[in-house]
């Protein structure tokens, strides 16, 4: 089996397989970029709004983000597709 890599390690690799900025991500998801960062750092743990955020904003795999599963870190889901997902509670 394999060990499952914290959640701030995923936060950190979906950002540099992306080549952003802490900054631009933060950004993205209505954060501070201190936010940001702490939750990078493993100081701070996101909560629901962050983690549905990142998935939307950056096409990531939820199951990827939540739960460390050995799935594969984007989602399948076309950009042209996102409009059509209702963003409930944001």
């Amino acid at each position: 089996m394999i060990p499952e890599i914290p959640i701030n390690e995923r936060l950190r690799t979906i950002r540099e397989t992306l080549q952003l900025t802490q900054r631009y991500v933060a950004r993205e998801i209505y954060i501070a970029q201190s936010a940001y960062a702490r939750m990078e750092s493993g100081l701070q743990v996101p909560n629901e709004r962050v983690i549905e955020l990142i998935c939307y904003r950056f096409n990531v795999n939820r199951e990827y983000l939540r739960e460390g599963k050995d799935v594969p870190m984007f989602s399948d889901i076309a950009p042209e597709q996102k409009s059509d997902i209702a963003l409930q509670d944001f």
